[in-house]
């Protein structure tokens, strides 16, 4: 089922480095099932230094990705902090009580997006550059500094959030209750984009 996409998303980068990328760096980022094409992107394209050595980042953001697989591919590299390069920056965003998720689980690898820790410092809300929420048709409709504070769970595999605001952000009949996947870009739209620059 997946792998049209994986398949466009193959070609439609291997155009880009021959076509546009001229021997840039270069950043990936995919959500979800985007992320989970671009992971299968990196294993079979990325064991070639002549792809892997001008990857920034890839933010591969909304899907669970254990140690084992990062050892199984041992050219793709977490990223471990605010700003190493080319590694992969994953997380996936649930409330403290939230059920079950097919995203999270028991060693899934994450990294804090406030603190760039992949360890469980918490870190405040004071550190959040801005959430950005849109409507159906793509344009900007909020835009709220400070919205959360987070602190990664290791032992469940989840970054933890909490708006300062409240507010309802999941979508129980899809994922469950207090798992925030359709808004783990939205939620850190600043804090992502000022890293991209920092890497």
């Amino acid at each position: 089922a997946m792998r049209t996409g994986m398949d466009d998303v193959r070609a439609a980068f291997r155009h880009y480095l021959e076509h546009w990328n001229g021997g840039r760096p270069f950043l990936l980022l995919g959500h979800s099932q985007g992320a989970m094409d671009l992971w299968e992107l990196m294993k079979e394209d990325f064991d070639d230094p002549a792809v892997s050595s001008n990857l920034v980042a890839a933010y591969l953001l909304g899907m669970a990705i254990s140690p084992e697989d990062f050892d199984a591919h041992p050219h793709l590299k977490p990223a471990m902090g605010e700003a190493d390069t080319g590694v992969i920056v994953s997380f996936n965003s649930e409330a403290p009580e939230a059920a079950p998720s097919p995203f999270s689980g028991p060693g899934t690898y994450g990294i804090n997006p406030l603190n760039w820790r992949t360890d469980g410092e918490p870190a405040s809300a004071s550190l959040h550059l801005g959430a950005v929420f849109f409507d159906e048709t793509g344009q900007m409709t909020e835009e709220i500094p400070e919205f959360c504070s987070t602190t990664l769970d290791t032992t469940r595999g989840a970054l933890i959030v909490e708006p300062v605001g409240g507010g309802t952000y999941d979508a129980p009949d899809l994922f469950g209750n207090g798992v925030f996947h359709m808004n783990d870009v939205y939620f850190f739209y600043h804090n992502l984009g000022e890293n991209a620059r920092v890497r």
